[in-house]
Parts: structure tokens; sequence; C-alpha cells
């Protein structure tokens, strides 16, 4: 007996990281599950409404696969769910062949489609949890910075909101975090090869939301900042042959997500058009571009909004933090770089303040900001239980949220 105890107690010491990670995805995905019908699934919520008409436009039976408003937004979720629904249908199929019966679940339902779409999105949001963790890893940060970042994206609150609808947000950000991934990577030998894959995987994300493209601001930066550190000419940094591959294959991932994009330009620019009514007249005009009324609203409201403003508190100390330490620079510009494109271009072309979802794309980039912090200041000469403040106060930050979400999923 006392053997048994003493390879538990070593198997838990060894493997430590990683059972607080799998306690984290759990936890995460709990608080997913937990909600997934906290909207009655007879009572679509309201964004679902689009979702459910966007993907009863692809008919099979006529070959018909252009769901023509999903180009308000992107259409590459709206693809996914319609192969997921589709090998349900053959395995249904197939189970009905051998005389049994699969009850009354029926994929042609309103009730039941809208269901497996909350499902497929709560897959990729737990998904991206672990995925989270890997990025800090292959950033050659600490595993405890990758923990927290992995808490951070498990219970941010309008993350957690939005993965228990069918909609496409969390599919991109589980993109981006993927993207995040094959950047950082040491397993890619190939520079070449690993760009190719991050401008496809970003390209993918910016099929599911248009918004995403904002994201190649990211990979940008590094390839800048690369060339700035290998002290190459004007030219050569202009002309970087990296640039155009991130951008060629960005393009092919935004076909292979959105080919009807391409393929029928002018029949689906009245969808584009649309996002022009989430704009002010005239906010992108030379003369109002320094008009900045919007993106500071974003920072000041939209962003505490989305953390229910407890883990924007720590995020807002994260940026701040993430720039003590030299040594982690090339990580953190591009961060801050997407982040401020990110706001202003948001800001002032969705001119609408009030919807913390247009946060969400922010989250990864959150949590990355999170872990930087944390090994900025693991590097400070100061007394060890000091540097136990800042993710002490994270944790304390991430259980506000979840006691936020818990009074939603949990209490009602």
């Amino acid at each position: 007996m006392k053997v048994r105890t003493l390879r538990l107690l070593a198997f838990i010491l060894t493997h430590k990281a990683q059972i607080v990670l799998f306690l984290i995805i759990l936890l995460g995905l709990m608080v997913r599950l937990q909600g997934v019908v906290w909207e009655p699934i007879t009572r679509i919520h309201p964004d679902e409404y689009f979702a459910n008409n966007v993907f009863r436009q692809m008919d099979s039976k006529t070959l018909d696969f252009n769901p023509e408003r999903a180009h308000i937004e992107g259409t590459f979720y709206y693809y996914v769910v319609a192969a997921v629904c589709a090998i349900y249908k053959i395995i249904n199929w197939g189970i009905t062949q051998l005389g049994i019966s699969t009850g009354s679940f029926s994929i042609n339902q309103t009730e039941s489609l809208i269901l497996v779409g909350r499902l497929i999105t709560i897959c990729f949001g737990t998904l991206g949890i672990y995925l989270m963790y890997i990025v800090i890893r292959q950033a050659k940060l600490s595993k405890a910075s990758a923990l927290l970042a992995a808490l951070v994206v498990a219970i941010y609150p309008i993350g957690v909101t939005y993965s228990h609808y069918m909609r496409p947000h969390t599919l991109a950000n589980t993109l981006f975090i993927t993207s995040l991934l094959v950047l950082f990577t040491t397993t890619i030998k190939s520079k070449t090869v690993r760009i190719a894959l991050v401008g496809l995987l970003m390209g993918l994300a910016t099929a599911t939301r248009y918004n995403m493209a904002i994201i190649l601001v990211i990979p940008g930066m590094f390839l800048l900042i690369e060339s700035i550190e290998s002290k190459v000419s004007v030219l050569q940094i202009v002309f970087n042959k990296y640039f155009a591959i991130l951008v060629a294959f960005f393009v092919c991932g935004l076909f292979l997500g959105d080919p009807f994009l391409f393929i029928s330009f002018n029949e689906m620019r009245p969808y584009l058009e649309y996002q022009r009514t989430f704009s002010e007249p005239g906010a992108f005009a030379l003369n109002n571009l320094t008009n900045i009324e919007y993106p500071i609203k974003y920072i000041t409201y939209l962003i505490p909004e989305s953390g229910k403003p407890f883990l924007a508190i720590g995020v807002y100390i994260s940026i701040l933090l993430a720039f003590i330490n030299k040594k982690r620079l090339k990580l953190a510009l591009p961060l801050v770089a997407y982040f401020l494109i990110y706001t202003y271009l948001m800001g002032k072309g969705y001119a609408q303040p009030i919807f913390p979802r247009a946060i969400i794309p922010l989250i990864p980039a959150f949590a990355l900001f999170v872990s930087i912090a944390h090994n900025n200041i693991a590097d400070l000469p100061i007394h060890p239980k000091l540097k136990l403040l800042f993710p002490t106060a994270i944790i304390a930050l991430c259980a506000c949220s979840f006691y936020y979400l818990t009074n939603i999923y949990f209490l009602n």
C-alpha cells in the first residue's frame, strides 16, 4: 500500500504541470458544457437566427454550397458545421440500416442543428485552451506562465459566453492560436514551410471572420524584427521573400475557406458593403484618421466589459509588465502592434462599442501578455515571495471571473 502511495505521489510530482493543465481544460469544458442550453434549445439566441438561416442556404441536393448571407462575416465555420452534419447523416444512415433506432434527434430540425453547432463551438473552444498552453511553451516561456495563459483562455468571460453559440468567433480564435503555434514552433525546420502554414491558417481564420485579417500584423512584425536584427538593407527588408510567401498562402487559405468570395465576388459585394453600416460616415477619411474617440472607448469600456472587468485589469497590468525585459521585446512588440491596430481599425470600422464580442480576437494576445509578464517578473532580482504576487493576482482575477460565470450558468 505504501509503495502504491509513493508511486502515486511520484507520478503527481513528475507530471504536476500536465495535471494542472488537465484540470484547467476540464474547468473550461465544464463552464462551456454547462451553458450549452442556457438559452433553451427551443428558444434560439438572436445571434443564432442568422447562423441558422445562413446554414439553410446551402443545399447538397442541388449542389449549392454557397452560404451567401455569411459573406457579411465569413463562411468557413458553416462549411465545418456542414461537414460534421454530413458525417452525422452518414453514421445515422448506417445505424438505421442495422435496424437500430436513433430516437427523435434529427439534424434537419432547427433545434438539433443549433445544438450540433454549439457542440462544435465548444469543442474548438476547449481545444483552444490546450493549444494556448502549447503556444506558450513553443515560445520558450515557462510552464507556470503557460498554465496562466491556458487559464485566461479557459474562463475569459466573453470567450466562454460565445462558446455557447452556433457562431464562428470561437473557431476563428482557435485557428488564430494554431497559427501562433506554427509561428513559434521549432519542430518545422524549414522557415518557408512554417511561414506558408502560418499564412494558410490565418487565411482560414479570416475566411471564418473577416476581421481576423488583422492578425497578419503579428507574423509580419516578427519577420520585420528578424530582418532588422540581421542588419540587412532597407531594400532587402522590403523585398523579403517571406512577406510574399505569408501573403500568398494567406490568400490561399482565404480562398479555401471562402471560395465564393473569389468566384462570385460581384454577387457577394452587397453583403461585404453591408459592413459599412457599422462605421461612422467618413471614419477613414484623411481628415478624420486622428479621431480616436471610438478606439478609446474600446480600451476604456469594451475590453473591461469583456472581462467583467476582472481579467481586463490583469491584462492591462500584463501589457505594461511585458516591456520591462528587453529579452522578450521581440515577442511583446508584435502583440502590442496587433492590439493597437486592432482596436484602432475595429473602433473606427465597428463604431458600436456596445458588443463585447468584438474583443474575442484579442483573447489569445491577452493570454500571451500574461505569460510574458510572468516570465519578466520571474527574471527580476527580487525576493521569491514577491514574484508570487503577480501569478496570485492573475489567479484571483480569474477566480472572480469564474464566480461571474457560475452566477450565469450554474446558479440561474
